[in-house]
């Protein structure tokens, strides 16, 4: 069976074994089917995204409240990522309830500022380089 959508050539962000190395994902229907060297799912009609040098996955925390981190954006992110997580889902309520929503445009802004890389980390790429080095293009 084919997936619908495939990304190539970009890097795979592996929590568990602390690794970052160059796959793919595949994608079916509305889920991820495979994760790595996906080339083998490639069909007639496969839409192909090339993502070649950029992050495709990661960790995806899907319950996270960055107001009871009680640590500023650019540390609350760099601390998430030296953990893999790429992805995550805030409500921003914290924010809001104390500053309203001049508090959670600010977050946002900042969020949407941020240089966008790997921090340094105990995670090393396949090809011998730390996470540090491995910039998240565009």
């Amino acid at each position: 069976m084919s997936a619908d959508t495939l990304v190539l050539g970009g890097r795979v962000v592996n929590v568990l074994a602390q690794e970052v190395y160059d796959g793919g994902v595949a994608i079916a229907g509305e889920r991820i089917a495979a994760v790595g060297d996906v080339e083998y799912a490639r069909g007639p009609d496969t839409r192909v995204i090339d993502a070649e040098g950029r992050y495709v996955t990661g960790l995806v925390d899907g319950h996270l409240h960055m107001y009871h981190s009680y640590l500023g954006v650019n540390a609350y992110v760099e601390t998430l990522l030296r953990h893999g997580v790429t992805s995550t889902a805030d409500g921003f309520y914290g924010q809001g309830v104390v500053g309203g929503i001049d508090a959670i445009d600010d977050r946002r802004d900042n969020i949407t500022r941020r240089e966008r890389r790997a921090p340094a980390s105990s995670m090393h790429a396949k090809d011998g380089r730390s996470s540090d080095e491995c910039r998240f293009k565009g």
